[in-house]
């Protein structure tokens, strides 16, 4: 496969492998990982070639994303440049400014069309700064060139990015206090998710948290969620669970519990990683057993359907998940507030292609989205959706097992984010 040029590649330069144009850096990467899972799973031993051009084609991938990390540490080409500066400038040339100069974000010199985005900039941490810087670069070669104005804002929000944590590297009291902390910039506060009491209770012992008595709560008054906290290897861990009903006495699952818990815990915590822990079904047809731990690398809405434009697509909140760390299997997850499927919900799942369901994921996807914070799904399998079994005896009968496997796969990833920043990972 021919090699990219020294620079970020022009209409008539060689931009590598026609077969992954379509594909941005975090789904080649992605794609990269499934097929090694499955080459570790032997799923491809029996083809007829042994599985040769599987091997091939992950060499190909492993290529053409090292040929993409060649070009984006090359020196920008000159059009590139004027690009961005006419993003952010308006086409004139910039006056050169000391750092702290460079007005905040949402303040003059950003440009009016994405100005209230820009605005919002200063109130995200850095560790949130730097994962939307990453996923902004991963979109740049999808969707840029056919936003309407060639992707002139997009390279303008990318700009505004950069400047202000360059802004903040620069403050004299982030130098003193970066100096005085060797371990600044990594992973400091986790925040777990939970729906269920019985996927809950195993990783409060595991990590030795303590319930916060409700006279010192942050949630608000009358709300049945419990939050449990403690440190485990520099480490701050909040695990949030909504409760059970206090009419009913039964787990509050579904997406609004979910979205509301994470929405109060994420304002009043501001924690730098969310983990979305907890059990789905599984589908056969795609590989999933009982007991199996995934890793979800996409997650959606199947039961949100709204048969008009554009708001289909807001009805089916399909996100890339913050696919890390690469421990288990990976698949997609697809989320609604039943247990059981309609035959609309299941055309849906059919063509989200998920592996898992359950009732939350997708809910605190949105909030986690909408608030930057990036987010790791891990979910055990307790039934099979399209195996021969009853689901709800095979969940009651599976459950225990299955929340076994979940507390080790949790207890893998935290112990896998330990001392690292956002970018390690």
């Amino acid at each position: 496969m021919a090699s990219g040029p020294a620079e970020p590649a022009t209409a008539g330069e060689d931009a590598g492998d026609v077969r992954f144009a379509e594909f941005s850096d975090l789904q080649l990467r992605e794609r990269l990982q499934r097929i090694q899972n499955g080459l570790d799973r032997g799923v491809y031993s029996g083809l007829h070639d042994g599985g040769e051009k599987i091997h091939q084609l992950c060499r190909d991938i492993d290529h053409e994303i090292a040929r993409r990390r060649k070009v984006f540490q090359a020196p920008p080409s000159s059009s590139f440049i004027n690009l961005c500066r006419s993003a952010h400038y308006g086409g004139s040339k910039p006056h050169r400014a000391p750092v702290s100069a460079i007005p905040l974000a949402g303040e003059a010199g950003v440009e009016g069309a994405v100005e209230d985005r820009h605005s919002a900039l200063h109130q995200l941490s850095d560790l949130a700064l730097r994962e939307k810087l990453r996923r902004l670069q991963d979109g740049v070669g999808v969707l840029a060139g056919h936003l309407p104005d060639g992707g002139r804002k997009y390279f303008a929000y990318i700009r505004a990015v950069r400047l202000e944590l360059a802004r903040r590297q620069a403050l004299p009291s982030r130098n003193q206090s970066a100096a005085a902390e060797p371990g600044a910039g990594a992973v400091s506060k986790v925040l777990i998710v939970i729906a269920m009491q019985a996927e809950m209770l195993p990783l409060v012992h595991r990590f030795q948290l303590l319930e916060v008595p409700t006279g010192e709560s942050i949630f608000p008054k009358g709300a049945p969620w419990a939050r449990y906290c403690g440190n485990y290897k520099g480490l701050h861990i909040d695990l949030v669970w909504p409760g059970k009903d206090p009419a009913l006495g039964v787990d509050s699952v579904g997406t609004l519990s979910a979205a509301l818990v994470t929405h109060a815990s994420i304002q009043f915590l501001k924690p730098d990683l969310i983990i979305n822990a907890g059990t789905g079904s599984g589908f056969k047809a795609k590989g999933a057993g009982v007991g199996d731990v995934f890793l979800k690398s996409d997650v959606v809405f199947h039961d949100r359907r709204i048969p008009i434009p554009v708001l289909g697509l807001y009805g089916n909140g399909a996100r890339k998940t913050f696919l890390a760390p690469p421990l288990f299997q990976v698949g997609k997850l697809s989320t609604g507030d039943s247990r059981d499927m309609s035959p609309h919900d299941v055309l849906e799942i059919l063509s989200n292609g998920a592996t898992l369901k359950d009732m939350e994921g997708a809910a605190v996807a949105h909030v986690a989205d909408m608030f930057s914070t990036p987010a790791i799904f891990v979910k055990a399998v307790t039934e099979i959706v399209d195996g021969e079994k009853p689901r709800a005896e095979e969940f009651l009968q599976n459950l225990t097992a299955a929340t076994k496997a979940l507390d080790q796969a949790v207890a893998e990833v935290v112990n896998f984010v330990c001392g690292k920043c956002l970018s390690d990972l």
